[in-house]
């Protein structure tokens, strides 16, 4: 078989991990805008809808708690183990 066909140790195809870089950034690049435009709506919206300039605060510290919980359910061993499971 070919090189696209060959694994890397981490057992990505070859073709794929020649294009980790490009796909990574591509991602962020797309999310990044998406999801930070919407970040201004939500507070605007909820300082217009509570009458307090202190509820994005609260949405910003409740994102923060999920992204904390999402982490900590992580498995430890997530870079040294076998993802294809």
């Amino acid at each position: 078989m070919g090189d696209a066909h060959r694994r890397d140790t981490d057992g990505c195809p070859a073709a794929c991990a020649k294009h980790r870089g490009s796909l990574v950034s591509m991602g962020s690049a797309t999310a990044v805008p998406v999801f930070g435009s919407f970040g201004a709506i939500i507070c605007t919206w909820l300082i217009d809808v509570t009458g307090s300039a202190v509820s994005p605060a609260f949405y910003i510290s409740g994102v923060a708690l999920i992204t904390l919980v999402a982490g900590l359910l992580l498995p430890r061993n997530l870079a040294s183990g076998d993802l294809r499971r």
